[in-house]
């Protein structure tokens, strides 16, 4: 299940936006132009596990398949400050995150990096983000102010995101928001800087999530 929120939060910045046209292009916004981080021009292409592209034409929304992928079509990161880098990386940077399914019955998993359910751990909600992306853990550690960064250094092979369903769960089935907090923890720092955010990032609208191609079997017999 993490895969999938770890793409939804980290490439998704602020918000999904759906164009209605036959690639599904999902369009990545950055809100917050003040962070360390700002991302730009980043667009994905979602496909079925067959790598058939896919859309929620009926709903109007952003669709993500399970097992499936995603492509990086372009995107952009720009450092606005630098990170700092001390010891071990891999206990510097630390995602804080809120994952919530609109249903009465899942609702709210994580809140802000502690569990809010019996069957999700807080190390699932608050996860090394350099453990989880180490090639794009070391590209921003030593990357310079003003420095702009192709998103496609951040991944060790062609732009193709594999989204694996290892719990093959009905309860990833659904509408999801995703809300994430880089934040800054290590020893060695001054006290106030203790947990400092460096980013706060998420979808604003519900995003679309379904499990097995079965669905988009009709639509792709008519094409």
């Amino acid at each position: 299940m993490f895969p999938i929120f770890i793409f939804l939060i980290i490439f998704s910045f602020k918000c999904f936006e759906f164009t209605n046209n036959n690639n599904c292009i999902l369009k990545i916004n950055d809100l917050l132009s003040e962070d360390y981080l700002q991302f730009r021009n980043v667009q994905l292409q979602s496909f079925d596990s067959q790598k058939r592209p896919i859309c929620d034409d009926k709903n109007k929304l952003p669709a993500i398949h399970l097992p499936g992928w995603l492509k990086l079509i372009s995107g952009e990161v720009v450092i606005n400050k630098p990170l700092p880098s001390f010891g071990n990386l891999n206990k510097t940077l630390e995602l804080s995150l809120t994952l919530e399914q609109d249903s009465f019955f899942v609702g709210k998993i994580c809140d802000r990096g502690q569990s809010q359910s019996s069957f999700i751990s807080d190390e699932f909600c608050s996860p090394f983000f350099c453990d989880l992306l180490p090639n794009a853990c070391k590209e921003l550690l030593k990357a310079k102010i003003g420095q702009i960064i192709p998103l496609s250094k951040f991944f060790p092979f062609d732009g193709w995101l594999p989204l694996e369903d290892p719990l093959a769960h009905p309860i990833l089935s659904g509408l999801w928001k995703a809300e994430a907090e880089l934040l800054l923890f290590n020893e060695k720092i001054e006290e106030e800087e203790e947990g400092k955010l460096l980013a706060k990032v998420g979808n604003e609208g519900w995003v679309l999530i379904r499990e097995s191609d079965d669905w988009q079997q009709k639509e792709h017999e008519d094409l």
